[in-house]
């Protein structure tokens, strides 16, 4: 994948998540909403059987609200990338090292410094440490350009969105 196609991909997951969170604000809002017709309603009926029979008004039905959905497209996409995430977190540091090496030696460095903060940080692995004392001795990233670094995360298995979000721009 070139680094257009990359920015293509990140950029429908990136809308997909905007999309979810306006709905999950919205969804939130027509909760509350429910909660207080239903509320109302309890109350309404608590009141209908204290009064006395020719008392007793018709009480006006509480209806719910419509809870909206994400659209099939995006969930899709949604759960695509965590699905990725999730294979990604299951990699053996090892295969992570293989992988790196296979890469253009001006890389590896700084791409095992990203992988190893982001799938091997807590696995107790040493396999990174030469490539991280060695990234920071010669400040590599300061002569990689950006998508130099989102294609080799994404060749390395990173989802599109996962690696132009990884790196700063």
């Amino acid at each position: 994948m070139n680094i257009t196609e990359i920015e293509a991909a990140a950029e429908i997951v990136r809308n997909a998540r905007k999309e979810r969170y306006t709905i999950i604000k919205k969804n939130t809002a027509i909760r509350d909403e429910n909660r207080k017709r239903i509320e109302r309603q309890r109350k309404l009926q608590h009141n209908r059987m204290d009064s006395k029979p020719f008392e007793q008004k018709l009480l006006p039905k509480a209806e719910k609200l419509l809870v909206h959905t994400v659209p099939n497209k995006l969930a899709t996409s949604l759960r695509r990338e965590t699905k990725a995430h999730q294979a990604l977190k299951e990699r053996h540091p090892v295969d992570w090292y293989q992988r790196i090496m296979e890469l253009p030696i001006h890389l590896q460095d700084r791409i095992a410094c990203y992988v190893w903060w982001d799938y091997c940080f807590d696995s107790g692995s040493v396999l990174y440490e030469k490539h991280i004392q060695r990234d920071l001795e010669k400040k590599s990233f300061k002569t990689i350009s950006r998508t130099e670094i989102i294609e080799a995360l994404v060749q390395l298995g990173y989802t599109p969105y996962a690696a132009s979000q990884r790196v700063s721009k």
